[in-house]
């Protein structure tokens, strides 16, 4: 069974702050998870609950990240939800790097580039560092139109490279990000695995590891005659191909000639076409369904084997199965399956592609595996997830709000009116109708709507109007909000009356740009008006030519914004020389790979070599360890820490470190306060109570140990006191054995031991005579020791003696020599000597 993993807490700056870990009893611990892979990117979520009693659980914030390796897999999450109550943290978290979901890229065209080169322009902070590149030999061709997140692009170039993506985490030895690993594999098929491993070792049976097998099949893609075109236009029209079977059955061809009606640019499959006809014609030798298919491939050669292969994957039926069970693998996996509830019986080759198992209890009803038929890997993300991921980009996003007024900002005379709209910009995209607007004249409300007309006579001299945009779901907070002045003016005296005239008519219309494009009467979105006077008609032209458009914005303002823009030097990351550079643009080379290998300016003849001047250089992050409210002067570091928790006590003081030094001082809430100083000689702390009185502490050098105590003393011990010195047989001599000498659990045994830092030799065991004798009162030599081997000889300043017993009572002497001779004396004649006792040695 594997054990649940230790999961360490961490930052937004990847920074530990703790851990969760169920094999430590007084940790923090997670319950009811489920870690769910997938086979797309081989992307992962985790979600668990933990206890909000513990204090560590204070550090799980939305916004910080979690990290952990199981089965050798290194695995770091992203923390985007955390749903806490007085008694449960419910948290939930994204392995999809927040980069790659949060950065858009727009539309783009590519010519002729390599994956890596797609992969330069799409990831240009370079998030991912690409390992495996199995399709490094394709070049294509593709545009995309619109805008994408960077991961959703990824995938697409997945697939315009016939590939499968996995997304590899690799975390350093402190569970911080060292990388993302990207490794890139040709599509999953009959030739190619993809991701994952083809475990032939592994054969799934039904009512064992798998429950229950569905079959589907399906024709509605299903075509029998494919149309390839290649690069330039390349068609099969040269080639005339026919493959048959076994029995000689035709069952594909391509003819170079017209004959029979059959088109020369196409591959046929006859016996398909006996099984699935069309039913569009009535010529039976007609009746194939046929497709169109494009590819950049420039060998015809090449272009009938891809156009063969796209055929036979596709004119029959596309058969799935659906898996139920659970199997300890790993996503991409291919496995074997037999069910003989078929028949006939069943065999099958599914691949993993998603899981769901829990870490903390791996035996869980809950832990399931999604098959797919070898031929149907498609199992795709929840989208729920991905909307989840949406949602929180957008509860972040930033909306650009505009009025515009369709009939000015003046009034003259007190009459006319205009209606002011609203625009709200999502990037280049108008959003306007997913919000509410709110309308205020003067600062009064006035309105909820998104346009607003006023009557000349609504102004007396002059009147502010202001909006405020609203989320529908969110009615009380303005997202942005936006002024407006309209002024009310007047003529002078009536002149004499003039001659009859014409009526003549002012043609007003809106456009993107001052040559009229994308013409249009509604102002929404358009930032040029165009105006065409003393037209003898009403109705407007439809031609722009028709009209003068003019900016709706400040042009002084703009050509002295247009001015610095071209006053500023570009800096451009490729890999040749920029065209067309101004004097003192900027050239950063890369390699092949996207990275950086020389650094040039432009003096206005050559590129010269440049460098980045070390002043420049503002470093907020330094090897993952963030550097935040500490003041660093010369190699003194004072950083100032406040309600620091340890140990259920709350600290406030500095840590300095200064040349060897570290030093911490600090207070607690109760008033008591300490220090602690480490450098390479020792290592103390001391702590004192809320009048200053010393109550406790200790330090530890290279050569002893002292602690005080104020209620105690004072205490030193050194090194040589704590050692633990081994048992050591003694000698035994000629005449003398032990009790039951079959074994050796009574043999006679001593060791050094310091007992409040007085040294003794701890003897035990039980002495025996071969024949009875001793007695009188003498010493009687039985065995030695090595008392230099057992240090007992750095101790030892004369003979040492202890009290043992003989005869099950009778009082005896056990003495050692300095030469290290083991004796006993004895009153009377004795047949066994019982020895356990603390021999001193000074």
């Amino acid at each position: 069974m594997t054990k649940s993993p230790r999961i360490a807490i961490k930052n937004a700056y990847d920074t530990v702050l703790g851990f969760i870990d169920n094999s430590a009893k007084k940790a923090l611990h997670f319950k009811d998870d489920t870690l769910h892979e997938y086979l797309q990117g081989n992307a992962f979520t985790f979600t668990f609950k933990t206890s909000a009693k513990h204090p560590d659980s204070l550090d799980i914030k939305e916004g910080g990240k979690i990290s952990f390796v199981l089965d050798n897999v290194d695995y770091n999450l992203n923390i985007v939800e955390v749903i806490r109550d007085e008694l449960t943290v419910e948290v939930t978290c994204y392995s999809l790097s927040l980069e790659l979901v949060n950065e858009k890229k727009g539309a783009y065209k590519g010519k002729s580039l390599s994956f890596s080169q797609y992969l330069n322009v799409f990831d240009s902070e370079k998030t991912l560092n690409l390992v495996i590149n199995e399709v490094s030999d394709k070049k294509i061709s593709n545009e995309w139109t619109g805008e994408d997140t960077v991961l959703a692009r990824l995938f697409s170039l997945a697939n315009v490279f016939d590939a499968e993506i996995e997304f590899k985490t690799v975390l350093n030895d402190n569970y911080s990000l060292e990388r993302v690993d990207m490794h890139v594999y040709k599509a999953h098929n009959d030739e190619y695995q993809g991701i994952g491993t083809n475990r032939k070792d592994i054969t799934l049976r039904y009512g064992k590891e798998v429950t229950g097998i569905t079959r589907t099949a399906n024709i509605t893609d299903l075509y029998t005659a494919i149309n390839p075109t290649g690069a330039d236009g390349l068609t099969l029209k040269s080639l005339n191909r026919y493959i048959y079977d076994d029995q000689q059955n035709l069952i594909f061809f391509t003819t170079n000639t017209d004959a029979n009606g059959y088109n020369p640019d196409v591959i046929y499959a006859p016996r398909a076409k006996n099984q699935f006809p069309s039913t569009l014609t009535s010529d039976s030798k007609q009746r194939y369904i046929a497709t169109n298919w494009e590819t950049e491939i420039s060998s015809i050669e090449s272009l009938w084997g891809r156009a063969l292969a796209e055929l036979k994957k596709n004119m029959i039926p596309k058969v799935t199965y659906e898996i139920s069970g659970y199997l300890k693998t790993n996503i991409g996996d291919t496995v074997q399956v037999e069910d003989e509830g078929f028949n006939p019986k069943l065999y099958l080759t599914a691949r993993v592609t998603e899981q769901e198992r829990s870490l903390s209890n791996p035996t869980s009803s809950n832990c399931k595996t999604t098959f797919s038929n070898v031929t149907e890997s498609s199992s795709q993300i929840d989208q729920s997830l991905l909307d989840k991921m949406q949602e929180l980009v957008n509860a972040n996003k930033q909306y650009s709000l505009d009025i515009i007024s369709d009939n000015g900002t003046v009034f003259k005379n007190n009459e006319g009116e205009t209606t002011l709209k609203t625009v709200v910009r999502d990037g280049v995209n108008i959003v306007t109708d997913s919000f509410v607007y709110k309308w205020y004249k003067d600062n009064s409300y006035i309105a909820t709507q998104k346009s607003l007309t006023v009557q000349a006579s609504d102004v007396v001299s002059k009147a502010v109007y202001k909006v405020e945009s609203f989320k529908a779901s969110d009615i009380d907070n303005a997202v942005n909000s936006k002024e407006v002045t309209l002024f009310v003016t007047s003529d002078g005296e009536n002149g004499a009356p003039g001659k009859n005239g014409e009526t003549k008519y002012t043609w007003i219309m809106f456009a993107d740009d001052v040559n009229g494009k994308n013409m249009s009467s509604d102002a929404t979105g358009k930032s040029f008006l165009g105006l065409s006077y003393n037209q003898d008609t009403i109705t407007p032209s439809n031609d722009a030519k028709d009209y003068s458009f003019l900016p709706m914005y400040d042009i002084a303002i703009m050509e002295d914004v247009e001015k610095r823009l071209k006053e500023v030097n570009s800096t451009t990351i490729s890999t040749t020389e920029p065209q067309s550079p101004t004097t003192g643009d900027n050239w950063w080379q890369s390699d092949g790979n996207g990275d950086i290998t020389g650094i040039f300016k432009w003096s206005g003849t050559e590129w010269q070599s440049a460098q980045i001047q070390q002043d420049s250089l503002i470093i907020k992050q330094l090897t993952s360890v963030a550097i935040d409210s500490a003041q660093i002067t010369g190699s003194k570091i004072v950083n100032t820490f406040k309600d620091v928790e340890l140990q259920g006590e709350k600290l406030t003081g500095t840590t300095t470190v200064e040349g060897a030094n570290v030093r911490i001082d600090y207070k607690t809430a109760n008033g008591q306060s300490g220090n602690v100083v480490i450098n390479p000689l020792s290592t103390g702390s001391q702590v004192f109570n809320s009048q200053g009185v010393k109550i406790n502490g200790y330090e530890l050098s290279t050569s002893q140990l002292y602690f005080y105590d104020k209620d105690i003393g004072t205490g030193v011990t050194e090194a040589k006191y704590l050692v633990q010195y081994p048992w050591w047989w003694c000698g035994i001599k000629s005449g003398f054995s032990w009790y039951n000498n079959t074994t050796n659990q009574y043999r006679p045994k001593a060791k050094l031991v310091f007992i409040n830092n007085m040294p003794f030799v701890n003897f035990f065991g039980i002495l025996t005579r071969n024949s009875s004798g001793g007695g009188g009162g003498g010493w009687q030599y039985w065995g030695t020791l090595d008392i230099a081997s057992m240090k007992i000889k750095d101790f030892m300043t004369a003979d040492c003696n202890a009290t043992v017993s003989v005869n099950g009572g009778d009082g005896a002497t056990l003495g050692l020599t300095q030469g290290g001779e083991i004796v006993v004396r004895t009153p009377n004649n004795f047949n066994e000597c019982r020895i356990n006792c603390l021999m001193p040695l000074a």
